[in-house]
């Protein structure tokens, strides 16, 4: 997927903890690179147990925020097993 941050966080709604992906976007006058675009509309199609699922995205400030379902591991610490 795109590069970005990620964060943990509770949705103050339901209590959940999330995860939220935070992915800058350098020109904002350019748009959203279509990378994101493809991202996001291939999170919000795939419906596998081995893809984690993108609960809903929205913009803050130059960047782009992806709230997911939150793993407690890395994908490099399940390999390692």
């Amino acid at each position: 997927g795109t590069f970005g941050e990620v964060f943990k966080a509770r949705n103050i709604t339901t209590g959940e903890i999330v995860a939220l992906k935070k992915i800058r976007i350098p020109n904002v006058e350019h748009g959203i690179p279509i990378s994101l675009v493809r991202e996001i509309k291939a999170l919000q199609q795939i419906l596998n147990p081995h893809v984690i699922p993108l609960h809903e995205h929205f913009s803050h400030g130059g960047s782009v925020i992806l709230v997911m379902e939150c793993m407690m591991v890395d994908l490099r610490q399940i390999m390692a097993r």
